[in-house]
């Protein structure tokens, strides 16, 4: 029976392909969210570094919100619109991310140029858009400390990224 011998053989490498495909699917779905992870993690990181530079080149405190860190299409850079972060970060939404940035006001008045006060402290928290066992939740504050949180919004008192 020639024709068996040729079905059994369509019948193997189909069940070779549904073999691979169950293997290699959920690794690529986690490579992916370990990517969403890295990208999340360094939009937090830009929007510290954002604010480290904002503090030095203003003499603001830090920006009072995430738009004066952005700016871009606004004309040169100054206090209330800074060009130092993109304006899907300054959003608050990217990489299946929602960012929500804290700024902690000053009582001093604004700085020459600024049409607001600073801010004395910041933190921004960083929550998966759809929430899932696989997704984290990270925060950062003024300090440049990254913290994590497997299953709830991450704080100032969840554990560190070594």
């Amino acid at each position: 029976m020639p024709g068996a011998k040729k079905v059994f053989g369509i019948l193997l490498v189909i069940v070779a392909i549904l073999l691979l495909a169950a293997i290699l699917v959920p690794a690529y779905l986690r490579s992916k969210i370990a990517d969403g992870h890295d990208l999340g993690v360094g939009t937090l990181r830009t929007i510290t570094s954002a604010n480290q530079t904002y503090w030095s080149t203003y003499g603001n405190g830090f920006a009072p919100s995430l738009s004066q860190l952005d700016g871009f299409g606004k004309g040169a850079a100054d206090c209330d619109h800074a060009l130092l972060i993109d304006s899907a970060t300054a959003s608050g939404r990217k990489y299946d991310y929602i960012f929500t940035y804290t700024a902690k006001p000053s009582s001093n008045p604004p700085a020459k140029g600024c049409s607001q006060a600073g801010a004395n402290a910041f933190s921004v928290n960083a929550d998966p858009v759809k929430p899932s066992a696989e997704h984290q939740y990270f925060f950062i504050d003024e300090t440049g400390v990254l913290r994590v949180e497997k299953d709830k919004p991450a704080s100032a008192s969840s554990p560190r990224i070594e």
